[in-house]
């Protein structure tokens, strides 16, 4: 596997602290979803699970190499949430840690990579901890969260924290036009919110770009008094709420800036009503991304009546 571009830099510090001896017992990898950062945990495990690395990593070809790519080398163990599941639980972390503490067979590490950090209850955070506070000599525990204040601060604590963040504009466009024969690669970046991975995977929704200039054509309408709020919201449901709320907020977000930039081309837009329902997407948002049991169809109706009843105020 190679690694991202926008990861480079970061990759060869990493690789640095590999080949010099100075492996923590734990590293956390923190950024944004669909930035790579699972692929650059993988990375990282197989680097010190390899017999023979080479200057960019992992020589993909001894038989320690060979055995993770396969998920069968015995000193590798990837954590994840459970099928039919919502958080990482106990039991998952006790089997780690019996794990954890028996013999290294193959390799002078023993990775564990813990993917996502943030889903794991009370109980099994605690049981992570208190791993962490005595390590077993020569396993390192690579985690992986896009919700560093989900974590426990006493794990935090123990760890390296490795930030990933999404790569500038310029060079996610960059990666991209590699990537896909699309004509509107921007136009996918900026439903992905920046983020180059989540622009890949749209690539291959052909409606998904119809989806966001609905909405934006919605919440135009709306503002108008040209459009009813519920005929609103589920039009908006035939959309995944994730990106709905998501993409909500970037065209707001945009809307206030041309508001702030350009007022003579939306003379009767009230700035301070688009930041009142912008917090109330912001909070949308922080609920789905908790896992929070939501309603989505009240969810979008809340939403859709707070754009019509900021509509368009004269000043």
């Amino acid at each position: 596997m190679e690694i991202y571009p926008w990861h480079a830099k970061t990759w060869r510090r990493l690789f640095g602290i590999i080949n010099e001896g100075r492996v923590p017992h734990a590293w956390v990898l923190s950024g944004p979803l669909y930035t790579g950062k699972s692929k650059f945990a993988k990375q990282l495990s197989f680097a010190l699970l390899c017999e023979r690395r080479r200057e960019e990593g992992a020589c993909g070809q001894c038989r320690s190499c060979r055995l993770a790519v396969q998920g069968a080398h015995p000193d590798f163990l990837h954590i994840k949430i459970p099928e039919q599941k919502q958080e990482i639980g106990i039991d998952a972390v006790r089997e780690m840690t019996s794990q954890a503490m028996l013999t290294r067979q193959l390799a002078a590490y023993k990775t564990i990579i813990i993917e996502p950090l943030d889903a794991m209850g009370l109980s099994a955070a605690n049981a992570l901890l208190k791993i962490l506070e005595e390590p077993p000599e020569g396993t390192v525990f690579i985690s992986i969260t896009h919700r560093r204040s989900a974590v426990l601060p006493t794990i935090m604590s123990r760890c390296q924290r490795i930030d990933l963040p999404a790569p500038a504009r310029k060079n996610a466009l960059r990666w991209l036009h590699t990537q896909i024969a699309e004509e509107r690669v921007e136009e996918l970046l900026d439903a992905a919110e920046g983020l180059p991975l989540r622009a890949l995977q749209l690539s291959e929704d052909r409606d998904i770009l119809n989806l966001r200039a609905n909405l934006r054509r919605d919440l135009s309408a709306l503002m108008r008094g040209h459009l009813a709020p519920l005929e609103a919201a589920k039009e908006w449901s035939n959309a995944p709420l994730d990106e709905t709320v998501a993409w909500m907020l970037s065209l707001g977000h945009n809307l206030i800036k041309q508001c702030m930039s350009d007022p003579a081309s939306a003379p009767k837009l009230d700035v301070r009503a688009l930041y009142a329902i912008l917090d109330e997407v912001a909070e949308a948002k922080r609920a789905l991304a908790e896992r929070a049991n939501l309603n989505g169809t009240l969810m979008l109706e809340t939403l859709a009546l707070a754009w019509a009843g900021a509509a368009r105020q004269e000043r």
